[in-house]
């Protein structure tokens, strides 16, 4: 199942949901030219994964979508994804795409992430898991385009 579900910045937001996975996304921002990676740079991925206090769920999700937002009005960041596992309904993932590491270090210093940082621990029932990814498929250029 597909609908229309809000805004992130100026561009339309999709719901999915399947058996295992809700899933809210932005469309391809990276066709953007201010988004897109330039040829030489590797992307900076990260997956983040939540465990949330199952009492504090909705006023989490508020505050996520709206840090998710803020993320992708950064003119680096290519994607932001926030990810539910429905088997696990407390459990949230987010995989966030920045463009090159510049772009990423960018958001580290931006202010709606000092708040979220500030805030995060009200909502979380244990800490959270960091990965930081390399890209693998589809290789890096087919999130490029030429101009």
């Amino acid at each position: 199942m597909q609908r229309s579900f809000t805004k992130a910045g100026s561009r339309p937001a999709y719901f999915h949901q399947s058996d295992t996975l809700i899933v809210f996304h932005s469309p391809a921002s990276s066709l953007l030219a201010s988004r897109r990676p330039s040829k030489e740079c590797q992307m900076v991925i990260t997956l983040i994964e939540s465990h949330i206090k199952p009492e504090l769920r909705e006023q989490f999700i508020e505050f996520v979508t709206q840090h998710a937002k803020l993320c992708l009005e950064e003119p680096g960041c290519v994607n932001f994804d926030i990810l539910e596992d429905t088997r696990e309904p407390d459990t949230f993932f987010y995989y966030e795409v920045y463009k090159d590491d510049e772009a990423h270090q960018a958001h580290m210093g931006t202010p709606h992430l000092a708040l979220y940082r500030e805030r995060i621990g009200e909502f979380r029932a244990e800490g959270g898991v960091n990965h930081r990814l390399r890209n693998l498929y589809p290789v890096d250029e087919r999130w490029r385009t030429s101009d």
